[in-house]
């Protein structure tokens, strides 16, 4: 959809990211992002994601990531891709790491010609005016695009980010709204009005107000994909706006 506005426009690099990514070095992602920018101008041809160092993570935490293999050249500031592999563990996870494999951030870059040639062979539909956006299939642009085309480079990144992509993560930020705790500890508030919440007696809750709505769960519960469950089943579940 993005793609198809930019048509005609004189944009000429594109910088794809998830909007729940959140770094607390802002400065030094500028000049990652520099970085890439002269990458992809030495490389027109070729689209870009961000490959984080797994040191970047806990290792109790690399299963839970995508990860990426590259053909490494020595003095590169990228490499080309090999391979990517979907949340892998043990043996496998252990030999990615082992021969250099990178966290895939989910952050992706390139020239705007790249990557309407990307979709033109991948994914021409997403560019045709004649779809709506609704009724392409939803499917992440690592799959769709990243995983076919013949001609991706990766960048390594040394700076940690944070996925923001549950209320136990906004929780762990100190994101939540104001609140107070008397005789427990590690409660989580979050409201779209302004107001102050009251816990008593209780530990680990995450306590989230939207409109006239409230959800009352345990934050070891509150990741996105656990709050799914709850469709369908006569109310809709609470999500961040």
């Amino acid at each position: 959809m993005a793609l198809k506005a930019l048509r005609g426009q004189p944009t000429r690099f594109v910088t794809i990211i998830s909007a729940d990514h959140f770094s607390e070095a802002p400065a030094r992602f500028q000049k990652f992002f520099c970085l890439v920018k002269k990458e992809a101008l030495r490389y027109p041809d070729q689209l870009f994601l961000a490959g984080s160092l797994p040191e970047s993570f806990p290792t109790k935490s690399h299963s839970k990531f995508g990860w990426i293999s590259v053909k490494k050249a020595i003095g590169a500031r990228s490499n080309s891709v090999k391979s990517f592999a979907e949340k892998p563990s043990g043996v496998r996870l252990n030999r990615i790491r082992k021969n250099g494999g990178l966290i895939n951030s989910g952050m992706f870059f390139g020239q705007l010609e790249t990557f309407n040639r990307a979709y033109e062979e991948l994914f021409p539909n997403a560019l045709d005016k004649q779809f709506r956006h609704s009724q392409l299939p939803k499917i992440p642009i690592d799959k769709v695009i990243f995983e076919k085309f013949k001609k991706v480079r990766c960048v390594p990144l040394r700076e940690r980010w944070v996925d923001l992509g549950s209320w136990s993560e906004l929780a762990r930020q100190g994101m939540g709204d104001e609140s107070t705790t008397v005789e427990g500890r590690g409660n989580f508030f979050w409201s779209t009005e302004k107001m102050q919440a009251f816990f008593f007696g209780v530990k680990d809750l995450a306590v989230v107000k939207v409109g006239s709505r409230i959800m009352i769960v345990p934050l070891s519960k509150a990741e996105s994909r656990v709050l799914d469950r709850s469709r369908g089943r006569g109310s809709n579940y609470l999500e961040r706006s």
